[in-house]
């Protein structure tokens, strides 16, 4: 497990953002999941983290990563957050349909938020914006800590005998785990 980077982000996070928020309310966002209305949870989330762009959801079957179920457009050049100019910018948000058609609430929620983590992370010019462990705790941080510990990792039966773990971020269940416990002792 790698305490040392995952406590050096956090302390470089928190040092950004502020205290730990605290878990975001997931009723609206699960009734969303249940309608399939996966725009009004791209908003509710951007709501939430404060990602006031404008934004468009593109559920696709190819494109963008060849593995990455989600992913965000214009990271790179974004105006500085909280700005008018970042309010007018267009964010669109592309999530694989196969990934929505497999995955369970708390994983697309936690999915959602890691991509506008990293429009946070890209907009304010933080140091960690490439650093992929550092999105998924900026998404903790700011009140998903719950999802990404039960979103993250799925355990899929594949027959009596073999149980395979699937998962998804780049914590392991043990960092999640302990990245949590972290955050709730702030």
């Amino acid at each position: 497990m790698r305490k040392a980077l995952i406590d050096s982000h956090l302390t470089k996070l928190h040092d950004s953002f502020g205290a730990t928020q605290p878990p975001v309310d997931c009723d609206q966002l699960e009734h969303l999941f249940r309608l399939r209305d996966i725009a009004g949870m791209l908003v509710c989330i951007a709501k939430t983290l404060h990602v006031h762009a404008r934004l468009r959801l593109g559920i696709v079957d190819s494109g963008g990563p060849p593995t990455a179920p989600a992913w965000v457009s214009h990271t790179c050049n974004l105006a500085p957050y909280g700005t008018e100019a970042f309010r007018q910018t267009l964010v669109t948000v592309y999530v694989r349909r196969t990934f929505l058609q497999e995955s369970d609430f708390d994983t697309v929620a936690a999915a959602i938020a890691h991509e506008l983590s990293h429009v946070i992370l890209n907009s304010t010019g933080h140091p960690l914006r490439k650093h992929e462990e550092a999105v998924d705790l900026t998404a903790m941080i700011l009140g998903f800590r719950d999802i990404f510990v039960t979103g993250c990792h799925n355990t899929l039966r594949l027959d009596k005998d073999t149980v395979v773990d699937i998962r998804r971020g780049y914590l392991s269940r043990e960092e999640l785990m302990y990245a949590a416990r972290a955050m709730t002792c702030l």
